[in-house]
C-alpha cells in the first residue's frame, strides 16, 4: 500500500480419507523433530517450504521500522515493536529496507558504513525477537531515478545510473544479510505495477520538492511492464546468485482491472478472468512468489472510495466478489508453480464494505478482519501481512489502518495469533500429532504445513 470473503461451512474440516490422514501424521511427525533453524524459506512445487517443511503465517507490515532509523540514527524504537510481535508470537513482518525520498538514500552514497550501521540494528532486533523478515527494497520507484537525476522509466534501461545503483543497493544488502535468520524472503519494491504501461503520467506523482524529488513529473516518467519486469529479473538473480535457495517475489500490487489490456493495447479496456491470470502469472515470470496486496477494494478492481461499489474486476464475470477473484490468483499461483504471498491487506475504521460479498456493508472491523482471514485460511493462502504495524505514516493512522500494541486496533494483533495457532499447530508429543490429525487439513495441492 502506498497509503490500500464467504465464510466457510466448515473451515477446518476433518480429513476426507485414511491415506491423507497418514501423511499427515508422518509430516506433524516430521514437524515435531524439526529442529529450529535459519534455513532459507523456498518454493518447492509451488509451495513455501523451511527445513523441507511447509511454512505458513500471518504476519505484518512494519514499514518504516528502518525508515525511521534511517532518518534518525538515534531512534530505536524499532526494538519496542519487534519485542511486542515476538511477544505475540507473529511470525514475519514486511518493511521497506531502503528509502523513500531520493534524500533517503544520499547516507547510502555518503557513508555506507553509518548506513549499513543503522539498517544492522534492525536485522539484529528481528533477529533477537524471533521475528523473520520480508525486506522490500526499491519501496518508491523514483527514489533512485530522483537520485541520480534519471527520469522514472530509467529503470527499463540496464544501463542507466538507475539501474546501476539498483544493482550495487541489491549486492550489498543481500550479501551482508544472506546468513542472518531473520530473512524469509527477498522483495524488489513496492506495487511497480500499478505505474506500468499507464497512457499518461500524473504530474505529481511521487512529487516532493522538499525530499530532493522534481517539482513535476513528465511523460519520461511513465514506465512499461517490460521495463519493470526487466528490472524485476535483474534482481532475482542476483539474489539468486547470492543468495541460493532463497525466495524471490515483487511486491506487487493486484494488479489493475484493465492491466492486460494496457500492455496490449495502451487503453483501460478491463481484462478477461483469464487476462488477468495471465498478466499475474506473466509479471512473475522472475521470481518464486506471486505477489498480491489484497485490499477489498483493490480486488474488486475498485477505487479506495468504492469499496462498496459492485466490481468492476472481470469483464466476462462483472459481479465477482472478493472470494471469486482470490480463487483466480489462488489458480494463477498453481498455474505457474509459485506460492501466493498477500503483501498487503486490512481494513480500515474509515471504510466499510460487503461482508462477505452480499452488498451489506460492516462498519465492524474486528468481523471484516475476521471474514478476510477465514478466507485466506478457506483458499489455503500460506502467508499474508496486515498493513499496517506501529506506523508513522499520517496517512495510514488517519485513515485508520495503524495496528500498536497499545492502541485500540491492538486487537488486530491478537487476532493473528490466533490464527496463526489455527494454521500453524506445534505438537510436542505423538498424542498431540494425532490430535490435530482431526483440525487440520490442506486442501488439494498442497500437504499440511507449518510455520518454522
Amino acid at each position: 500500500m502506498c497509503v490500500r470473503p464467504v465464510e466457510p461451512e466448515n473451515a477446518l474440516p476433518y480429513f476426507s480419507n485414511a491415506r491423507q490422514q497418514l501423511r499427515n501424521v508422518i509430516a506433524l511427525l516430521a514437524l515435531a523433530a524439526a529442529p529450529a533453524s535459519a534455513a532459507p524459506l523456498s518454493v518447492v512445487d509451488g509451495e513455501f517450504r523451511r527445513d523441507g517443511v511447509a511454512y505458513r503465517g500471518f504476519g505484518v507490515n512494519y514499514y518504516d521500522a528502518f525508515l525511521r532509523t534511517l532518518r534518525d540514527g538515534a531512534n530505536t524504537s524499532y526494538d519496542a515493536g519487534f519485542a511486542a510481535l515476538g511477544a505475540r508470537d507473529i511470525p514475519f513482518a514486511r518493511l521497506n529496507l531502503g528509502g523513500f525520498y531520493a534524500n533517503d538514500l544520499q547516507l547510502y552514497r555518503d557513508d555506507k558504513p553509518e548506513y549499513f550501521r543503522r539498517m544492522d540494528g534492525v536485522i539484529a532486533s528481528a533477529e533477537s525477537h524471533g521475528v523473520d523478515l520480508v525486506p522490500s527494497l526499491f519501496w518508491n520507484r523514483f527514489a533512485l531515478p530522483d537520485l541520480v537525476g534519471e527520469s522514472g522509466n530509467a529503470w527499463g534501461n540496464a544501463t542507466s545510473q538507475t539501474r546501476t545503483l539498483a544493482r550495487q543497493y541489491a549486492t550489498d544488502v543481500i550479501t551482508r544479510y544472506k546468513d542472518s535468520s531473520a530473512i524469509l524472503m527477498w522483495e524488489f519494491g513496492n506495487e511497480f505495477n500499478l505505474a506500468q504501461d499507464l497512457p499518461t503520467q500524473d504530474a505529481n506523482a511521487g512529487v516532493n520538492v522538499a525530499q530532493g524529488t522534481p517539482a513535476q513529473r513528465t511523460a519520461a516518467d511513465k514506465i512499461s511492464s517490460d521495463a519493470v519486469r526487466a528490472a524485476i529479473a535483474e534482481f532475482a538473480g542476483i539474489a539468486r546468485s547470492i543468495d541460493p535457495g532463497r525466495a524471490t517475489t515483487t511486491g506487487h500490487s493486484v494488479s489493475r482491472p484493465a492491466q492486460f489490456e494496457l500492455r496490449q493495447s495502451n487503453t483501460f479496456v478491463r481484462d478477461t478472468a483469464a487476462e488477468f491470470r495471465q498478466i499475474t502469472i506473466d509479471d512473475h515470470a522472475a521470481v518464486d512468489a506471486i505477489s498480491v496486496h489484497a485490499y477489498h477494494h483493490a480486488l474488486l478492481g475498485n477505487n479506495r472510495d468504492q469499496q462498496t461499489a459492485a466490481s468492476a474486476r472481470f469483464a466476462d464475470a462483472p459481479n465477482s466478489g472478493y472470494t471469486a477473484v482470490l480463487a483466480q490468483l489462488v489458480a494463477a499461483a498453481d498455474a505457474s508453480g509459485k506460492s501466493l504471498f498477500l503483501g498487503e491487506f486490512g481494513v480500515a475504521d474509515t471504510f466499510d464494505f460487503p461482508i462477505p460479498d452480499d452488498g451489506n456493508p460492516s462498519n465492524d472491523t474486528e468481523q471484516r478482519l475476521r471474514v478476510l482471514l477465514d478466507a485466506y485460511v478457506a483458499a489455503d493462502v500460506p502467508m499474508a501481512a496486515l498493513w499496517v504495524y506501529d506506523s508513522n505514516n499520517a496517512e495510514s493512522t488517519q485513515l485508520g489502518f495503524n495496528v500498536t500494541a497499545t492502541n485500540s486496533r491492538s486487537y488486530q494483533l491478537d487476532l493473528l495469533q490466533e490464527y496463526n495457532t489455527r494454521i500453524v499447530p506445534e505438537p510436542t508429543s505423538l498424542a498431540a500429532v494425532i490430535l490435530m490429525i482431526g483440525l487440520f487439513r490442506r486442501p488439494d495441492r498442497r500437504a499440511l504445513s507449518r510455520r518454522i
